[in-house]
């Protein structure tokens, strides 16, 4: 055993060189919050223009580069201030020298260039000083992965850097090589959207800083990020607490006027106690401090459009960017707050709206949707020191502070609904009669005019004619009465039958958003359950005497079902996005891919089955990306459940996924195949109804009998056809041929060069 050194006792901690990786590849969540902790580093160097620039970034021989026109780095900022980790510079220095509020505190923010790739060149031009000569340009070229596999300490590995001649203009310039990840159009997208909501999307708090979007794999991406205008919002609300617990609302509306102008509507000043209905006696003080919070409410119909020179179309992709609630910190997004469905919706507005869903005439409660709105929640860190960043930068500590902040929103989006909903009541005359209504009013008029056509038949002369004609009347009135009576009957019962799927869509709704709000958590764990598992095997593979086939046969089946968990939650996920519920062109063989690997190959894993893709040549369609996803997905778990039910043996059980091009009819065809038992003669048009499911062997029902009929409704909204095969002859079970429209070629319309 080795003994204390006499002369010795405190022992300092020891960094190793691999701390950098635990700083940045391992604690920033992806590339795309890489990048923006980069563009933010840039907005605290008082950038007026920052550039992202993308080259063949879906490649080995990819780069990126992040430019700046800021007051760049000398000497001394370099050697003390971004070669030492965590410092606290900016805590020190809140403000920058252009008077920005900083937004970066940790000081590990470089650390996200080593989440983006292994090797980067830095080089720097600091602004000249008032007085003494100019410094020169700088340029440091840094390996990451020279400090994974090395046990020297951080400080044991010296950084290489180079003077250069001076360049004209101060600034800073990364050029990143060696990118840990394949960039693809979807992560393009996901950051364009991102950087265009790292600014407030109406009234910019950054005065001054530009962002430009620079990428040749998305030439309809690039150029200046712009903010869009406010003008379609049929109302706007502003709503302030100040650093007294002083409220004021503030409410205006544009209903009522032409060309977008605005009137006020309502105002309110409150303090905080009032406004929670607080007895005076109970004194509250919230944890956060000032706040301002704005909201933007749209209806999505082009009758609300009138006046603005807006689309319906283009509200749509501009609520698909900004709509839901984000918090803004010193003018910069905190995430991931405002994202679609999960986390990003941490006022519950969806599971609100579920539970609520009336309409704002209605004598039920009316609560906004989350796609109605694009709101924004701004913040201070000199004002609202409790409100800090969890250390993974993917939003804020869970505390009183946050707790209170989102009272206080809720609040004030109840306000507002309380007086648009009133507002919109004051505006209906008398209420429309019900269909039952109109029914019996119709049944009314008829039977009092044969009534009446009676009472002058009867003053006419008795003769063979007259007979003939009151046994005529007779026959008619009962006629009518049936016929009132048939129409009501089928009327109630297709009521029944829509109230009835209404009430089922919404309880899977309300599953659905309970489980997207607990996904992220389950995708996580999942994702920690995998290592553990992996970790623990090999660790008992190290225990010679206590490993055995057993012991690896059980721990394949634990990391195999956390595999299932990760896909499963994984695929619920990004089934909320905003992004599945746009219309737009869409490649039905990609996203039959992307399913089949995210999500159709793990399924049928899971039950002893096999599905292959045998995809043709097939053009762009205009469609919901998630219908496509329902059609096929419908699909493949009947067939899973046929292979059950029938007891089909695991060998045999086989799924074929196909996609054909008929150019001539223009028309592209999705064809789902399996060995199952096939379909019951004269089932063929039973399955597409609500609620035809199939039995257990105990008669219970099995699923929810939606799944063929959510099929159809999307088929037939976009006027195709559904032919089905109750035996197929490529595969002996059941064959679906769904038939898709393929729209003519539209040529390129004038003044939409960059998609913006």
């Amino acid at each position: 055993m080795a003994k204390k050194p006499l002369a010795q006792n405190e022992l300092p901690f020891f960094i190793t060189a691999r701390t950098a990786l635990l700083l940045g590849r391992e604690s920033i969540s992806s590339p795309v919050v890489a990048v923006l902790e980069l563009v933010k580093n840039s907005y605290d160097a008082d950038a007026k223009s920052v550039t992202v620039r993308f080259r063949k970034a879906s490649t080995p021989e990819g780069t990126i580069e992040i430019l700046d026109d800021g007051h760049g780095m000398g000497w001394e900022d370099i050697e003390t201030k971004w070669m030492v980790i965590g410092t606290d510079n900016k805590l020190r220095e809140p403000i920058s020298p252009g008077g920005r509020i900083r937004v970066g505190d940790k000081g590990i923010g470089r650390f996200a260039l080593d989440r983006l790739a292994s090797q980067v060149i830095l080089e720097t031009t600091p602004k000249p000083a008032e007085r003494g000569p100019a410094e020169p340009t700088y340029r440091m070229a840094i390996d990451w992965d020279g400090f994974v596999n090395t046990t020297k300490a951080l400080h044991e590995i010296p950084q290489p850097i180079r003077v250069l001649q001076r360049q004209e203009k101060s600034g800073t310039h990364l050029l990143l090589r060696g990118l840990r990840d394949s960039w693809t159009r979807r992560e393009y997208v996901r950051l364009y959207r991102n950087l265009v909501v790292l600014v407030p999307p109406f009234e910019s708090k950054l005065k001054g800083f530009n962002i430009r979007f620079d990428c040749d794999e998305a030439r309809d991406l690039s150029g200046r990020i712009r903010s869009p205008m406010a003008k379609a919002a049929l109302f706007k609300m502003r709503a302030k607490l100040d650093e007294n617990k002083q409220v004021r609302i503030s409410i205006t509306t544009r209903d009522g006027l032409p060309g977008g102008r605005l009137r006020p509507f309502k105002r309110y000043r409150r303090t905080w106690q009032e406004l929670f209905d607080i007895p005076e006696d109970q004194p509250v003080q919230p944890q956060c401090g000032p706040l301002e919070f704005e909201l933007y409410f749209y209806l999505r119909a082009s009758s609300a459009l009138k006046g603005t020179g807006i689309t319906v179309t283009q509200l749509r992709e501009f609520l698909g960017i900004y709509g839901g609630v984000r918090i803004y910190r010193d003018g910069f997004r905190v995430k991931p707050y405002g994202d679609p469905g999960g986390a990003g919706d941490w006022l519950g507005l969806n599971a609100r709206r579920v539970t609520h869903p009336a309409g704002v005439t209605s004598g039920s409660r009316w609560v906004i949707a989350e796609n109605q709105v694009a709101a924004s929640v701004f913040i201070s860190r000199q004002t609202n020191p409790d409100l800090r960043d969890q250390t993974n930068r993917e939003g804020l500590f869970d505390n009183q502070a946050l707790r209170d902040m989102r009272s206080f929103v809720l609040k004030c989006i109840e306000v507002f609904e309380t007086d648009r909903q009133q507002y919109e009541r004051s505006k209906l005359g008398p209420e429309p009669p019900t269909v039952e209504e109109v029914l019996e009013e119709a049944e009314q008029d008829i039977i009092e005019g044969i009534d009446r056509f009676g009472e002058v038949l009867v003053t006419q002369t008795d003769s063979p004619q007259k007979t003939v004609l009151a046994d005529a009347l007779d026959q008619f009135r009962e006629a009518q009465v049936e016929r009132f009576e048939a129409v009501r009957t089928t009327y109630q019962a297709e009521q029944q039958e829509i109230v009835n799927k209404h009430q089922l869509l919404q309880n899977l709704a309300t599953v659905g958003i309970a489980a997207s709000s607990m996904g992220h958590e389950v995708l996580e764990a999942s994702r920690k359950v995998m290592y553990v598992v992996k970790q623990l095997g090999d660790h008992i593979a190290s225990l010679t005497l206590l490993f055995d086939d057993k012991v690896e046969q059980y721990m394949k089946r634990l990391y195999r079902y956390s595999q299932i968990i990760y896909s499963i939650s994984n695929f619920a996920l990004r089934h909320t996005g905003r992004d599945k519920r746009r219309r737009d062109k869409v490649n039905v063989n990609s996203l039959i891919q992307e399913l089949h690997k995210e999500t159709l190959q793990e399924i049928c894993t899971t039950n002893e089955a096999d599905i292959t893709l045998k995809l043709g040549d097939v053009p762009d369609i205009y469609a919901f990306p998630y219908e496509i996803e329902s059609i096929v997905v419908n699909f493949v778990t009947n067939s899973l459940a046929a292979f059950r039910r029938g007891r089909i043996p695991m060998a045999n059980r086989h799924i074929q996924i196909e996609t054909r091009h008929n150019e001539s009819d223009r028309q592209l065809q999705i064809i789902a195949r399996d060995s199952g038992p096939g379909i019951p003669k004269g089932d063929t048009e039973r399955i597409f109804g609500i609620y035809s499911t199939k039995v257990d062997d105990e008669g219970r029902p099995i699923g929810t009998g939606l799944g063929l009929a959510i099929v159809k409704d999307i088929v037939d909204s976009h006027k195709g056809s559904i032919e089905v095969k109750e035996h197929g002859n490529v595969l002996p079970g059941a064959e679906f041929i769904v038939t898709l429209p393929v729209p003519r070629k539209r040529g390129r319309r004038k003044g939409r060069g960059n998609g913006k």
